[in-house]
């Protein structure tokens, strides 16, 4: 603990990597509101459905406890690992921002219903700790895919975290297809824009000398 406060407290003391860390982390929540504030209209709004040639060769399997150990797993496991690197964590929150802007813009533009074998995805600690909502119709783009994607890019460097990352990036959203919780195309889509907003933000921060960070494994 005392090695991950100095490197934050060295990190820090810069006055350009403070600006860059302050600006990175209010884009980060402010995208994150904007995403969340939207959820209630998506799901209550019209839109439309269609038939997926993919699930419609099953029927759905509930795998909601994997699907949610896996993320919750991942977020954590990612958020040890980036208090490790100052610059990999506001890096990281950058792509965030860019991939919940993107998932607001794209829910606003293309109002998708939950296809009708939808078993939902229930998330398990919500239903224990609150009385949360469940969101079916925050399709397209699949969230969870996206966030576990990023969490691959970010750690692909590592030995042994990014194979982890790796399995995690396939097996959920396997999960999450088998459930029927998302069209098929939801998901093929969220890992390029994870893909897309990874490069962007690391091309701009070299580009521009904004921040870097070391490779290590």
């Amino acid at each position: 603990m005392k090695n991950i406060l100095a490197v934050w407290k060295s990190f820090l003391s810069d006055r350009k990597q403070l600006i860059v860390f302050t600006v990175s982390m209010t884009f980060f929540f402010l995208s994150g509101n904007i995403l969340t504030s939207f959820l209630d209209v998506a799901q209550n709004r019209g839109g439309f459905s269609f038939t997926d040639p993919v699930l419609s060769m099953f029927q759905p399997v509930n795998l909601t406890w994997f699907t949610f150990i896996v993320i919750y797993g991942g977020v954590f496991l990612a958020l040890w690992l980036l208090l490790k690197e100052p610059a990999k964590f506001a890096l990281t929150a950058q792509v965030f921002s860019i991939v919940y802007f993107a998932r607001y813009f794209s829910m606003y533009l293309l109002p998708l219903v939950a296809p009708e074998t939808i078993i939902p995805l229930t998330d398990p600690m919500i239903g224990i700790f609150a009385d949360g909502k469940t969101f079916t119709n925050d399709l397209f783009f699949s969230g969870h895919t996206s966030s576990i994607m990023v969490f691959y890019l970010a750690f692909r460097d590592k030995k042994i975290w990014g194979p982890m990352f790796a399995v995690f990036s396939i097996t959920m959203p396997a999960a999450i297809l088998l459930q029927h919780a998302h069209y098929t195309v939801d998901v093929f889509i969220a890992y390029f824009i994870a893909i897309a907003a990874h490069a962007m933000v690391y091309r701009m921060n070299e580009k521009y000398g904004i921040l870097s960070i070391e490779k290590k494994s």
